[in-house]
């Protein structure tokens, strides 16, 4: 047997760096023991690592974003007083400059720094009150005003993919000079230049509400109207009022998506007979990838029934620096804007499922009576990332799926696909008995019959009966066979 070679303090040092606990840099340095890194770092006279709760990086973002003790110490779950005292040990005593999102390289509104510093020149705005201004060629629209603005794009969703028609140009003319598009992601569209804020979107399907993650306006519509409105370049929009809605701090591990939606709907539920948009802010976004704030949006559209945005973060401002071919306006709701409500959505550990034909929670095995599990959908557009594949994986490890139930897993993207079969998430899928399509490509299913439904992360139905649930939850469902009182218990 080959002796193992113990590190050099040095090398245990940058590892401490690099992977912080003894854990990890055992597993980093292959089947070494947590006790045995100990006694390594013990013997060469290195400390343990200790990280504060929150990072100078974290307190400081906050502190920038709000300039309020009290309104960033709700985005970490702490008082008013305790952010104070993380401020003060990381030496932010200095009251930011205003916002440092809108002196980041980018064009944005001249209305929007004279409201940020104060100025009464113009009444105080949200996002969508923003977007629609300046849209319609307006300084400012009010709450209950009817405008007309120009449409950008207008989308359709199904299996086949995402169809981009431009406005003012029926379906068969655009096939015919080739300005309609179809993608398989959203994704796709944004390295194709389509990563653009400040737009009007209408669609047909609630899986379009993805896509305002690029800080645009998007109208979801029945078939029927989405198609008539297609043939015009106008759209008629009563500007509603906007609940805020401020998701706090997450432990690293909850990939939060779809238990923060169903937070943001179970807080909002007081409001379903006003209309009103939703403004999603807070701490609990700075975790979310960019396929987890299209999904949160997705899932809470669906939930809530209303428009949804994300307030412009570092995170998204990035991702405007990589995906957008030009800089354009950003909104941002001005500081002293009135809100109809701000709600703390705390995400409850107890999960659900959402059935998407009767638009009601799902909170316990008995809903389905006796109808059985038919069809597991995952991917591609809300779903099929690498790490949700993982997770699939290590709950098909020593499972074996039943023969009634039918998996179809399709990758997001080829780099999700790539990773998949280089880590062997897929060939562990397939073993259980799953299919895996080959890149946003859909297996070909039976459909379903009046006893069965599916569980799905996709919001599109390919059956009667389609119920949306988080990855951690359908991978406990599969871990059982059928959907049981475990299921609804992942806390």
């Amino acid at each position: 047997m080959t002796k193992r070679r113990i590190p050099t303090k040095r090398e245990l040092q940058q590892l401490q760096k690099l992977y912080r606990t003894d854990k990890k840099i055992g597993q980093a340095l292959g089947g070494v023991s947590e006790q045995l890194v100990a006694y390594w770092r013990r013997k060469k006279g290195i400390a343990p690592a200790k990280f504060p709760k929150y990072t100078q990086q974290e307190v400081r973002d906050l502190w920038e974003r709000f300039g309020d003790d009290e309104k960033a110490g709700q985005q970490l779950g702490i008082t008013k007083q305790a952010f104070y005292r993380w401020r003060k040990k990381y030496n932010l005593l200095e009251k930011p400059t205003i916002l440092k999102l809108e002196q980041l390289e980018l064009k944005f509104f001249d209305e929007q720094r004279l409201n940020r510093t104060g100025s009464n020149d113009q009444p105080a705005q949200t996002f969508f009150q923003k977007i629609l201004a300046h849209r319609c060629g307006q300084a400012f629209v009010a709450v209950s005003d009817e405008i007309e603005v120009p449409i950008d794009y207008v989308l359709s969703i199904s299996p086949a993919g995402i169809t981009l028609t431009p406005p003012g140009s029926p379906e068969s003319d655009s096939n015919s000079n080739g300005m309609q598009r179809t993608f398989d992601t959203f994704v796709e569209m944004f390295h194709d230049g389509y990563f653009q804020p400040g737009r009007v979107i209408i669609a047909d399907t609630v899986a379009a509400s993805a896509f305002a993650v690029t800080s645009s306006y998007v109208k979801i519509f029945d078939a029927s109207t989405a198609g008539a409105l297609r043939k015009g370049n106008k759209l008629s929009v009563d500007v509603t009022p906007t609940v805020k809605a401020i998701l706090p701090a997450l432990p690293a591990s909850r990939r939060a998506a779809f238990d923060s939606a169903v937070a943001i709907s179970q807080e909002l539920e007081k409001y379903q007979d006003k209309p009103f948009s939703v403004e999603i802010a807070g701490a609990g976004l700075d975790r979310m990838n960019l396929e987890d704030r299209m999904a949160l949006l997705s899932y809470a559209s669906l939930f809530t029934g209303r428009a949804v945005a994300l307030e412009p973060d570092q995170v998204y401002l990035n991702f405007l620096k990589t995906y957008a071919d030009r800089q354009g306006p950003v909104p941002f709701s001005d500081k002293a804007v009135y809100y109809l409500d701000e709600i703390t959505a705390h995400v409850d550990p107890k999960p659900a499922m959402f059935d998407i034909g009767r638009r009601c929670f799902i909170s316990g095995a008995s809903h389905f009576g006796k109808s059985h599990l038919k069809r597991v959908r995952i991917g591609p557009l809300i779903s099929g990332s690498a790490e949700d594949l993982h997770i699939l994986a290590s709950a098909l490890k020593h499972t074996q799926i039943p023969d009634t139930v039918e998996l179809l897993v399709v990758p997001s993207d080829r780099q999700a696909y790539a990773d998949a079969l280089k880590r062997r998430y897929i060939h562990r899928i397939v073993e259980a008995g799953g299919r895996v399509g080959n890149v946003v490509s859909l297996p070909k299913s039976a459909p379903l019959l009046r006893n069965e439904f599916e569980l799905t992360t996709e919001l599109y139905h390919t059956g009667d009966w389609s119920c949306v649930a988080s990855i951690e939850t359908i991978a406990r469902v599969l871990q059982e066979g059928k959907v049981t009182r475990a299921c609804f218990d992942l806390s």
